[in-house]
Formats: C-alpha cells, structure tokens, sequence
C-alpha cells in the first residue's frame, strides 16, 4: 500500500496548477466536502516556537472579487475554494500562523476593504 501512495504522490507532484485544481474540485465533489477553511479549521501557514494567533475574516467589504483574487493568492487556494471562504464569513483564515505574517495579511486584506481581526 506504501508503495501505491508514494506513486500516487510522484504522480501528483507532476501536475501543474491547473490539473491540480482540477483534481482537487473532483475529489472534493467525489467526498461530498466543501472546500471552506472555516469547516477546516484553518490552514496552518507557521507552526513553531514563536507566538502564533488566529486570522478571522469578520467582514469581507465591498470588494469581494478583489478580496477572492487576494485570498486566492495569498493561500494558494483554487477560485471555487476562496469564493467559498468569502461566502462564509465571518470565519477563520488561519489558525496558528506567525504574529507578523498574520499582520501582513491583516493589512492587505484590510486596504480590499476587509474587516480582519488577529486573535
């Protein structure tokens, strides 16, 4: 079994983004999960010995494509997958990420029109 997950991941590595996208949509519909950070938990972005917090979407402004296209770059999400976290907001975009890292997005996402608290 070791043998045909190790295959499955050299495999995987070989895509490129779009066929990732692509695969990750079909196994997502094929395990009847929404794709939703907030339903994750966050994603982990930093997990060390310095002092982490949580990044909470509160609001997400007026400018939602723009704030979709930012998420989507910032995580390296797919479009569906960021469209999905500004559809549920207020959630978490985060959870044990570094304090300067969290403040960075913070800003970013703040200047779209996002309201975004640290935690």
């Amino acid at each position: 079994m070791k043998e045909n997950i190790t295959d499955i991941a050299n495999r995987i590595g070989k895509l490129d983004d779009t066929e990732i996208n692509e695969l990750t949509e079909k196994l997502l519909n094929f395990h009847n999960i929404s794709a939703t950070i907030y339903r994750f938990g966050g994603i982990q972005l930093e997990n060390d010995s310095e002092q982490t917090c949580k990044l909470v979407l509160r609001e997400t402004g007026n400018r939602k494509l723009a704030l979709i296209k930012e998420i989507k770059e910032m995580f390296g999400l797919g479009l569906k997958e960021s469209k999905d976290i500004i559809d549920n907001a207020p959630c978490y975009l985060s959870e044990n990420i570094k304090y300067d890292i969290a403040l960075n997005i913070k800003t970013r996402l703040e200047d779209i029109g996002a309201e975004i608290e640290i935690l």
